[in-house]
């Protein structure tokens, strides 16, 4: 039985030994490469501070960052604005959102929801997308806005954009809704 295996043994060696394994094939391709995240973070927070205050805090159960894309991809996003005393001043929440690392633009999608106190009031839509050097946040063509004022006043539409400099914001297609009028 030895003499047997020798020459089985010495023949696997020698073909063993005679294969090379091309790795080529299996390197994926960049466009596959750029759906892989180069890093995935669980209970990512992110916070800014100015003269000792928090400015700025971002929560996200998941974050996934793609260095090619230079976009951080974020999953049950929460938010937070303070003002330079560190009182709360904006808040909002959305399923998803992305950032552009090159520009800080960002996106968010799904159930969204943003309070904010200066302005007394609420907007709940499903997409936002926010212009960093404009200072804009404009929604999709046809997606539905809601706006909801403390005072009462409930406004809903389509084609949303708002100018955060000027305060200004515009619903431009399907509005409806109740005004109230407040006095100064």
């Amino acid at each position: 039985m030895v003499k047997g295996r020798v020459p089985l043994i010495l023949l696997i060696s020698i073909f063993s030994l005679s294969c090379s394994i091309d790795y080529g094939d299996s390197i994926l391709p960049d466009e596959m490469k750029e759906d892989i995240p180069d890093n995935i973070l669980r209970g990512f927070l992110y916070t800014e501070n100015s003269d000792g205050h928090k400015t700025f805090s971002l929560y996200a159960s998941k974050a996934e960052t793609f260095n090619t894309k230079e976009q951080t991809i974020l999953t049950d996003v929460v938010f937070q604005q303070f003002d330079s005393t560190g009182a709360l001043i904006t808040e909002g929440r959305s399923d998803r959102g992305v950032i552009y690392q090159d520009n800080d633009n960002a996106e968010m999608r799904g159930n969204i929801q943003i309070y904010s106190s200066q302005e007394e009031a609420e907007l709940s839509t499903s997409y936002l997308y926010w212009d960093n050097e404009e200072k804009t946040l404009t929604g999709k063509q046809d997606t539905a806005m809601t706006i909801k004022k403390d005072s009462g006043t409930v406004l809903s539409g389509r084609d949303f954009s708002a100018d955060m400099r000027t305060k200004t914001y515009f619903l431009g297609n399907r509005v409806h809704g109740e005004y109230v009028y407040e006095e100064d």
